[in-house]
């Protein structure tokens, strides 16, 4: 079995593509900057083969425009489910996002233009994420915060403790992928502790962890929400709290192992 991980250098394809090699599976990595496979020649594609769309253009880039968005994330996809509806492939396994059920800007409603397109199409399988955190980066700007916060001696500027969030982290992430590759299921499947907890329990839990961790009450936007939608959560039992505590223990540990080898060095 191949499997081909389209946007394997972003922060969840990257990370998951260096699990199937570590396995030493057959794998794949195509980007941006790739040809069709980017390995030269891989021989044909079977129907025993699998793509993981981890590819797409997040909110940040200010600079994308509209077309760069509905290109990489709803066209890539669409394109990629031709293969499965025909049994090109086993399946295609799509990374999307509850974002697309508040379609308030240019991201949001790509790629609820995506999942509207692949729904009930053969052989196509979507896996929402939301709040992935951990590993060398935290693209997820709450829990950023959080960290730089506790590493850094500052304080955190809570703006919106009414906000819920369903925090995972990424090595659930990446287990569930990996299952999902090897599965025959289509099922859509919601990555997440299917914890509705709001940002302010959130980070009152973590300075029971971290007592010096300090955090001040801003609520400008006035922003309370319950949920995003409900879902079936794929983790169940997982302890958050643990996570985010080897997170940024480990993290702490490290910068405190360079900072002691550099002055070493001196």
């Amino acid at each position: 079995m191949k499997i081909f991980v389209i946007g394997y250098k972003g922060y969840i394809g990257s990370q998951l593509y260096q699990r199937l090699l570590d396995e030493e599976r057959e794998v794949y990595g195509i980007g941006r900057d790739d040809n069709v496979f980017g390995h030269g020649d891989v021989g044909p594609v079977g129907p025993d083969d699998v793509v993981v769309n981890c590819a797409g253009v997040g909110m940040k880039p200010i600079t994308y425009t509209r077309d760069a968005y509905l290109k990489d994330n709803t066209i890539l996809p669409h394109r990629l489910a031709g293969a499965a509806a025909f049994g090109c492939i086993k399946k295609l396994i799509h990374l999307s996002s509850y974002f697309e059920f508040f379609q308030t800007n240019i991201y949001a409603k790509s790629k609820a233009l995506a999942s509207e397109l692949l729904r009930d199409v053969p052989g196509v399988q979507t896996i929402y994420l939301y709040n992935v955190f951990g590993g060398n980066e935290y693209p997820n700007r709450f829990m950023a915060g959080i960290k730089n916060a506790i590493k850094n001696d500052e304080t955190f500027n809570l703006t919106t403790p009414g906000a819920c969030r369903d925090l995972v982290h990424i090595k659930h992430c990446i287990n569930g992928l990996v299952q999902q590759i090897d599965s025959h299921s289509i099922e859509t499947l919601h990555f997440g502790t299917g914890a509705y907890t709001t940002m302010l329990a959130i980070t009152q839990d973590i300075k029971m962890m971290f007592p010096e961790f300090k955090i001040e009450m801003n609520d400008t936007h006035n922003y309370v929400h319950e949920c995003y939608r409900p879902r079936k959560p794929y983790f169940k039992g997982l302890d958050l709290m643990a996570d985010i505590k080897e997170d940024i223990e480990s993290e702490t540990q490290h910068e405190s192992n360079n900072v002691s080898r550099a002055r070493v060095s001196r």
